[in-house]
C-alpha cells in the first residue's frame, strides 16, 4: 500500500475509533440510567422491581457517566504523553542498552538497527519484557518516541530469521500509523472500564446502611463489563485485518516467509500469553493474542492457522516445530573503514531516488541487505562508540565541526571544551581523526543509529548536547545541507522523547496556500546541486510544474548561516499543514528537482531524505551507483 494511502487508513481507522467509543459511551448511559431506574423505582411492599422513565434521571444519568469517562481516558491519555516507553515500562520492561555485549541481546538490537535503516525511520529503543511467552509490540505516538517490545521468550526461542520477522512485522505498524492509533485505544477505553472500576470499589462497603451502595456498585460493576465488552469488540474490529497486512509486509520486506510462518508456529506450540495484569490494556498492539481470555473477551488478532496458511498456503497445520534456545552469537562484524576524498560528489542514480521515494513507508530485502551492508563497513570503533551514549554525543559532534587548521576549528572544539560534559571534549577529539574518512552516504545513516544512545540521557545531557550541536553548526555563519539535514532529522525525533510528544497536526492546506514556503524548499534543493544558477533556475521551475504551482525565472532569494536555517524551519511548519496527499504532491515535485540534471549527489539525497522526514514520511537511503 502505497504510504500515504496507508496514513488516510490510519486516519479513516482513528474516525472509526471515535465513532465506537461513542457508541459504548452510549451503551453505558442507557446500562446505567436502567439500573439507577430499576433501584430507584424498587416497591419495597411488593419486592418487585419497576422502572421509571424519567428524563430528568437521565440527562443527570448521561452527565455523571460522560464525566467519569472523559476524566478516566484524559487521565490515561496524559500518563501515556511519554509515548512508546511508557507503555513499555508499564509493562515490566527494561530498555536494552545500545552498547550491551550480551550475544541474544546484541542480535536483537542488530536486527532492530537493520531494519530501522532500511525503512528510512529513526532507530527505535528496544524493551526486553519480562514474559516467557513469545510475543512483541511497537509503541508510541511517533517514529521519534517509537519502542520496540520483546519478550524474554522471543529472543530465547526464535532464530535470527523468525526474529527479524517479528520485528519487520511490527515496523509495519510504525510505518503504517497503527502504532499512534494503537496508543490512542488505550487511552479512551481506560474512560469506558473506569466505570467497572467504581463499581467494584463501591461493592465493597460495609455496614448498616451499605445495601444501596453494595446494589449501586453492582449495577455499576455490571454496566462496567458491558464497557468491557465494547472495549474488546473496538479492539477486535480494528486490530484484525491489520495483522494481515502487518505480516504481508513483514514477508515482502525480509524475502522469507519462513521467518515469520515460523514465529507464528512456535507461538502455536508455547504460547503468546503474558502474565501482567495490565497485558489486556495492551492486546490490541502484540504481535500474537497475548492476554488471557474470558468470556467478555473477543481475539483482537486473526486465528494462528490463518496467519499461517495466507503466508504458507502450503502449510499442513500441524505445529510440528520444537522451540530450541537460542545462544548462538549474531553479533556485526565489521570491516576497515572505506575513505572517500570526494564525499561531497559521491552520485547516486536518479533511478535509485525514484525508487527510495516510490518506496516511502515501505520496506524490501535489496534495502534490508544495503542497510546490513552499511553497518558491516562502519569502523569498529565508530560502530561502538555509536551505541554509547558519550562517545554518540562525541562523533556527532566530530560529523559537523570543521577541518583542522580553518577559521572555525578552534573556536567549535573550544565550545565542547567549555560546555560539554565531562569526557565527552576528549572523545571528540579521538573521533575527529576517524569521522572524515567515512564515506559520505554513510553519514547520515550513523546518526540515525545514535538516536537509542543519545535517548539514555538525561533531559540535562540532552539539553546540553543539543545546545552545542546548534552552537556548532552555527560557528561559521554558514549553514551546509549535511548540517541542516543532521540537526533537523536528529532533534526533530530527540525532542519528542525529552521535550514533547509529537502532536499530529491537521492536514488541511494545498499547495497553493504555502507557495511561499514551497519556492523555498525548491530553492533550496535546486542550489544544493552545485550546479550554474541557469541549470538551478530550470531546476527550480521543473518542481513548481510538478507541484502546480506559478512558474519564476529565478531562485528564492535565501539567507545564510542561522538565518537559512531557519528559514527552512518556518518553510516546514507551513509545509506540515498539508493534506496527505498534497504532501506526496510535494515530495514528487522535489524529486523532479534533483534529478533535473539526471545525477543527484548525495547532498541532495541528504537533503531530499530531512526534508521527507520532517513531513513524517521516511524515506530509506538510495542505492548508490
Amino acid at each position: 500500500m502505497n504510504f500515504f494511502a496507508a496514513q488516510e487508513k490510519a486516519r479513516s481507522n482513528t474516525l472509526r475509533l471515535l465513532l465506537l467509543f461513542c457508541l459504548a459511551v452510549v451503551g453505558l448511559i442507557l446500562t446505567c440510567y436502567i439500573l439507577i431506574g430499576v433501584v430507584l423505582s424498587f416497591d419495597a411492599e411488593t419486592g418487585a422491581p419497576g422502572l421509571r422513565i424519567d428524563w430528568e434521571l437521565l440527562v443527570g444519568t448521561a452527565l455523571i457517566v460522560l464525566a467519569v469517562v472523559m476524566v478516566g481516558s484524559v487521565y490515561k491519555i496524559l500518563t501515556l504523553r511519554g509515548g512508546g516507553k511508557v507503555v513499555a515500562e508499564a509493562m515490566g520492561g527494561t530498555a536494552l542498552s545500545p552498547d550491551t555485549q550480551d550475544r541474544v541481546h546484541r542480535r536483537a538490537l542488530n536486527v532492530v538497527e537493520e531494519i530501522a535503516i532500511a525503512s528510512g525511520t529513526p532507530v527505535p529503543q528496544v524493551y526486553i519484557i519480562p514474559e516467557s511467552g513469545i510475543n512483541a509490540f511497537a509503541a508510541g505516538y511517533s517514529p521519534g518516541d517509537a519502542v520496540i517490545g520483546l519478550t524474554e521468550g522471543t529472543l530465547s526461542h526464535l532464530d535470527r530469521a523468525e526474529l527479524q520477522g517479528v520485528v519487520a512485522h511490527e515496523f509495519s505498524h510504525i510505518l503504517n500509523g497503527d502504532m499512534r492509533l494503537n496508543i490512542r485505544i488505550m487511552g479512551v477505553l481506560h474512560g469506558i472500564l473506569l466505570i467497572a472500576l467504581i463499581g467494584r470499589v463501591l461493592m465493597l462497603v460495609r455496614g448498616r446502611n451499605a445495601a444501596p451502595f453494595i446494589l449501586s456498585g453492582l449495577g455499576l460493576f455490571v454496566a462496567g463489563w458491558i464497557g468491557f465488552l465494547f472495549g474488546g469488540l473496538i479492539k477486535s474490529g480494528i486490530s484484525r485485518q491489520r495483522e494481515y497486512l502487518a505480516d504481508a509486509s513483514a514477508v515482502q520486506f525480509t524475502r522469507n516467509p519462513d521467518g515469520i510462518a515460523g514465529a507464528l508456529q512456535k507461538i502455536g506450540i508455547s504460547s503468546g500469553q503474558l502474565q501482567h495484569p495490565d497485558a489486556e490494556q495492551i492486546s490490541h498492539s502484540l504481535f500474537a493474542d497475548g492476554a488471557l481470555r474470558g468470556f467478555w473477551s473477543f481475539a483482537t488478532h486473526p486465528p494462528l492457522d490463518k496467519r499461517i496458511r495466507r503466508i504458507d498456503p502450503q502449510w499442513d497445520g500441524v505445529f510440528r516445530e520444537q522451540l530450541e534456545t537460542t545462544s548462538q552469537s549474531s553479533s556485526v562484524q565489521t570491516q576497515s573503514p572505506q575513505s572517500s576524498d570526494t564525499a561531497s560528489t559521491t552520485v547516486v542514480s536518479a533511478l535509485a531516488v525514484l525508487q527510495a521515494i516510490d518506496s516511502a513507508g515501505q520496506m524490501d530485502a535489496e534495502r534490508l541487505a544495503h542497510a546490513r551492508a552499511l553497518i558491516e563497513r562502519l569502523p569498529e570503533n565508530v560502530l561502538n562508540g555509536i551505541r554509547e551514549p558519550f562517545s554518540a554525543r562525541a562523533i556527532v559532534y566530530a560529523l559537523v565541526i570543521a577541518q583542522s587548521g580553518t577559521e572555525w576549528y578552534e573556536s567549535q572544539l573550544a565550545q565542547i571544551k567549555e560546555h560539554g560534559d565531562q569526557g565527552v571534549y576528549d572523545l571528540t577529539l579521538d573521533f575527529l581523526y576517524i569521522v572524515p574518512g567515512l564515506a559520505a552516504e554513510d553519514r547520515l545513516p550513523l546518526v540515525e543509529l545514535a538516536a537509542p544512545a543519545l535517548r539514555m540521557l538525561s533531559k540535562a545531557q540532552y539539553m546540553r548536547f543539543r545546545k552545542n550541536l546548534s552552537a556548532l553548526i552555527k560557528a561559521d555563519d554558514v549553514v551546509s545541507v549535511f548540517e541542516w539535514a543532521i540537526h533537523k532529522v536528529l532533534i526533530h525525533h530527540l525532542d519528542c522523547a525529552f521535550i514533547k510528544p509529537a502532536v499530529k497536526v491537521l492536514g488541511d492546506r494545498t499547495l497553493r496556500q504555502v507557495e511561499k514556503s514551497c519556492y523555498t524548499v525548491f530553492s533550496a534543493l535546486a542550489a544544493a546541486g552545485g550546479v550554474s544558477p541557469d541549470d538551478c533556475a530550470a531546476a527550480l521551475n521543473a518542481a513548481v510544474v510538478e507541484a502546480g504551482l506559478t512558474q519564476r525565472t529565478e531562485l528564492a532569494s535565501l539567507p545564510v548561516g542561522e538565518d537559512a536555517q531557519n528559514a527552512l524551519d518556518q518553510a516546514f511548519e507551513a509545509l506540515s499543514r498539508l493534506k496527505g496527499a498534497e504532501k506526496e504532491r510535494l515530495l514528487k515535485a522535489c524529486i523532479v528537482c534533483v534529478v533535473h540534471d539526471d545525477q543527484v549527489t548525495v547532498s541532495e539525497m541528504e537533503l531530499l531524505r530531512a526534508f521527507a522526514d520532517v513531513l513524517g514520511c521516511p524515506v530509506p537511503p538510495a542505492v548508490l551507483v
